[in-house]
């Protein structure tokens, strides 16, 4: 059963980085005294739940195309299997494939002296992003009644 918390928690034991993170929420534009409203939803229960943070952290491999109009969109995304809560056997680092390739052409770019442009292109093409899912409940929606 989920819970409506009314602060965000200052620490965490189980976070994967304690560092600060940029965030971001992209709404749609809202006329004069229109406004979004959110409550944050919690799992507080120790029994279902290993997690003491509301957040859902995450690192996923995404592939970007363009779409007809020449716009950059997200054609395809995986979990990697670092993500914390992705049960694996064994080392992670070696199960994803992916990270793997990444981190070869991270090695070819790095023995170049950092002039190996296409190797560097690669890695951060195919390399792990850090995601936070945050769940909310949405109370009022402009934009969508």
């Amino acid at each position: 059963m989920c819970t409506f918390i009314n602060s965000l928690p200052s620490q965490s034991k189980s976070a994967e980085s304690t560092r600060k993170k940029n965030l971001a929420l992209f709404i749609r534009p809202t006329k004069d005294n229109e406004y979004y409203k959110f409550r944050l939803l919690a799992f507080k229960s120790p029994q279902k739940n290993d997690r003491d943070y509301p957040f859902i952290e995450r690192y996923i491999h995404q592939h970007w195309t363009k779409d007809e109009n020449g716009k950059s969109k997200i054609d395809a995304q995986v979990v990697c299997p670092v993500t914390k809560f992705v049960k694996v056997e064994g080392n992670p680092y070696d199960a994803c494939p992916i990270c793997r390739f990444a981190n070869m052409n991270f090695i070819a770019w790095k023995e170049s002296g950092w002039k190996d442009r296409e190797s560097a292109k690669k890695n951060r093409e195919f390399g792990r992003k850090f995601e936070a899912i945050i769940p909310v409940y949405v109370k009022q929606d402009p934009t969508y009644p």
